[in-house]
């Protein structure tokens, strides 16, 4: 496959965009001397605060599912230290706006857990 030098030249942009990304978040979560192998927690926290603290949000929250059902409050970003912790927070799956997910979530790129949580059909 070949590419015209304008594409390639911007695939090589993004790339590089990703990696430096990626590094500055938290040079601790990625290993020395492996191709981009990412300590998730380290990663996932470093991104939640990255992200609040660029958008100068009061709270940042990363939700993941939990094993009872529902999701919980795993990574979490605080501007505003007067709001209480939401950390560790279960967020049960009654609360979740399914029409909503059912409508967007499509249109986004899903991973697997998303079948084992609730029937999208």
């Amino acid at each position: 496959m070949s590419l015209d030098p304008n594409a390639e030249r911007q695939l090589i942009e993004m790339y590089e965009a990703r990696e430096a990304i990626t590094r500055r978040i938290n040079a601790d979560a990625v290993r020395p001397n492996a191709d981009l192998v990412l300590e998730i927690d380290r990663f996932l926290q470093a991104s939640v605060t990255e992200i609040g603290q660029r958008l100068n949000v009061d709270r940042c929250d990363v939700i993941t599912p939990s094993d009872g059902g529902g999701f919980r409050v795993s990574h979490e970003y605080h501007g505003d230290r007067s709001l209480p912790p939401g950390l560790g927070l279960n967020i049960l799956l009654a609360v979740i706006p399914l029409e909503t997910i059912k409508t967007y979530l499509p249109q986004a790129r899903h991973y697997g857990i998303v079948g084992e949580l609730f029937d999208l059909t």
